[in-house]
């Protein structure tokens, strides 16, 4: 028989493993907004103008230890209709961004989709319904599940603000070209 060993992970654990975690690269300019430090199983969302903000709580897990419940947000901007960046935070550190294609997670609410660097997995656990975001890269894997009725509400008031189809609307060509290029006007 073997004996899996579980281990409750510490907050400063759990730190320096999002410390170690892929950062994107800066391609974009984030407003970034500080993760609230306390943890909360209510989720929020903000509207502003060109904007959705929804904070969650996520849990996350790490091989060998229990799942740890993690403050996070899910934040769309029209000023780049195709992506959604998931921060995960950490007391007392800055929030690790992901930054991934919005259809992706609009897709795996109803089915596995991805490959590479992401990979979102729909979870129904008894009445309990997870997305499972997987974010991989080459210095580990963290393994990151958010209740389903959470990231549903956000996507429907992505897709409220540009609809699915339209993202090509909003897009500001100068400005891609530009931060492609590394030229400013």
């Amino acid at each position: 028989m073997q004996t899996i060993r579980t281990t409750v992970l510490s907050q400063a654990m759990l730190c320096a493993f999002l410390d170690n975690l892929y950062r994107p690269p800066e391609l974009r300019v984030w407003h970034r907004k500080p993760i609230p430090h306390s943890f909360s199983f209510e989720a929020t969302m903000d509207q502003h103008l060109g904007t959705v903000t929804h904070t969650v709580t996520a849990h996350l897990s790490i091989p060998k230890f229990m799942p740890v419940p993690l403050s996070a947000e899910l934040h769309y901007d029209m000023a780049d209709p195709y992506a959604i960046r998931l921060s995960l935070g950490a007391p007392m550190k800055r929030p690790v961004d992901w930054v991934f294609a919005r259809e992706l997670v609009s897709e795996g609410l109803h089915r596995q989709t991805g490959s590479g660097d992401v990979l979102v997995i729909p979870l129904h656990l008894g009445h309990l319904h997870f997305l499972r975001v997987v974010l991989r890269n080459l210095g580990g894997t963290a393994v990151v599940d958010i209740s389903v009725p959470e990231v549903a509400a956000f996507l429907e008031s992505t897709f409220e603000m540009v609809p699915e189809g339209a993202e090509f609307l909003h897009l500001n060509i100068d400005d891609t070209i530009s931060e492609l290029t590394g030229k400013r006007g």
